[in-house]
């Protein structure tokens, strides 16, 4: 124990006085007295420098060091320890991939120890380090661009699972599911009989797996760069449904359709325009998405489903009637990709259609720009996401205001929940003018979403 000056000088005091009234009782001199105090301040001050050095020379008690554990070797050991990623390890095993450097073969299995035990793959890993493990891939031959997005689909799945980030686990997916979220994932991924679209006819025409001209490396990206945007926005999010709905609400506020302000020429980047009727132009990279917000109905289901794998949530895109549509096999539930970009105010979780609601549009292309709405949902749910320069705001006129005006009425209620739906705008109404607006809000690249504000 270390003992303070303060201590020692209260010590010194009490024994002082009980010196000073001893010596005044057996008749010594006031004189002497003091000549003794001064010699006992003396004394004092050598002994307190005593205990000082003595207390100091006591070793403090170390404070115990805790190694963190490594996640790399429990994630791989999931990998064998849970039944329902039977395909998965088969999918690993059967792969042949070949290094470049040294032309040795090595299987995903291999390749998945190497990420997850010798490079210490991690969930929290910066956009930076992300970027790094590509760029050390990039030495490795795949058979496809598939195989690659799986094997890191599934080194980043099993460290999430071991982390614990997340109230959910993928002990609670059936194999099935799990297909649905490890899969040999391109932008031109063919129709494969073992994946889950739950209850739509298997025979239904034109309903197949994404096939359009958007880069591999945006699949690729959508699931490995958008891991820290997603874990912010589902914030304490206690089930997929929850963390689906908070995305997807995201995404309605911050992609918006191409219009004729900003049409899909944004995206030609010096290239000659698409043939064929469409678009102009597809997204070169998952980063000009983020940089221009302009999407159709394939850019929001590419990245809605990156964003939900990257937190172990199943998820499929399919192509019906030309179109992308993300079908989400724990929840039974289908988004579609045009709504998304269309209805910014949509009520949450009204855009995730149930079967019935779906099959209309599966089954009837005139079905495709429409959505089912509860007869009291007002037409406010399609108010535009507009752009200007680098902030994106609302804005609509002849909208909401008086009947002799000509103009939709809006109730109290429908505001309020309006409001707080698009809260981030701050969005204001104007009766005199009849024009709803917002405040500005800049837009962010993805690396900048991705980065914790300090």
């Amino acid at each position: 124990m270390r003992i303070t000056t303060l201590q020692a000088q209260k010590a010194f005091y009490f024994l002082l006085t009980v010196i000073v009234l001893a010596s005044l009782a057996c008749g010594l001199s006031l004189t002497d007295l003091l000549d003794s105090i001064q010699g006992s301040d003396q004394e004092m001050e050598r002994t307190q420098a005593a205990l000082e050095t003595a207390s100091a020379s006591i070793p403090a008690t170390p404070t115990p060091t805790i190694t963190p554990t490594p996640l790399g070797p429990h994630a791989f050991v999931l990998l064998g320890d849970l039944p329902a990623l039977s395909t998965t390890r088969q999918q690993l095993s059967s792969m042949q991939i070949i290094r470049s450097s040294d032309q040795s073969v090595l299987t995903g299995t291999d390749l998945l120890h190497w990420i997850l035990v010798n490079q210490g793959y991690e969930p929290d890993w910066t956009h930076a380090r992300r970027e790094q493990l590509l760029a050390d891939l990039d030495d490795y031959e795949f058979p496809s661009p598939g195989q690659r997005i799986l094997l890191l689909n599934v080194a980043h799945g099993l460290a999430l699972e071991a982390s614990g980030s997340v109230p959910w686990s993928l002990q609670d997916y059936s194999t099935m599911e799990i297909r649905n979220l490890y899969i040999e994932d391109t932008a031109t991924h063919i129709r494969n009989p073992n994946l889950d679209r739950g209850q739509l006819p298997t025979g239904m025409p034109n309903l197949r797996t994404h096939t359009h001209p958007m880069p591999d490396e945006i699949v690729e990206d959508a699931h490995f760069f958008q891991y820290h945007l997603a874990r912010r926005l589902i914030g304490d999010a206690s089930s997929p449904s929850d963390a689906v709905a908070d995305i997807v609400v995201w995404m309605q506020q911050n992609f918006f359709h191409a219009n004729d302000s900003y049409p899909w020429d944004v995206y030609l980047d010096g290239r000659a325009p698409l043939g064929g009727g469409g678009p102009a132009a597809y997204p070169a990279s998952l980063d000009r998405i983020y940089e221009e917000r302009v999407t159709g109905c394939h850019e929001p289901t590419v990245m809605l489903e990156g964003m939900l794998h990257a937190l172990n949530i199943p998820a499929l895109r399919l192509n019906v009637h030309g179109h992308g549509v993300l079908y989400l096999p724990t929840l039974d539930r289908y988004v579609h990709g045009d709504h998304v970009a269309m209805y910014t105010a949509a009520p949450r979780g009204v855009l995730l259609l149930t079967p019935d609601e779906f099959r209309p549009f599966a089954e009837d292309v005139a079905w495709i720009f429409q959505i089912y709405f509860d007869k009291h949902e007002p037409p406010v749910a399609s108010v535009p996401l507009m752009r200007d320069g680098d902030v994106l705001y609302i804005y609509a006129r002849n909208l909401i205001t008086r009947p002799d005006m000509n103009c939709v009425v809006i109730s109290a209620e429908d505001w309020e929940w309006m409001s707080q739906q698009l809260e981030a705008y701050n969005i204001h109404f104007d009766t005199v003018n009849c024009e709803l607006t917002s405040d500005r809000i800049p837009i962010m690249t993805l690396e900048a979403l991705n980065t914790p504000a300090e």
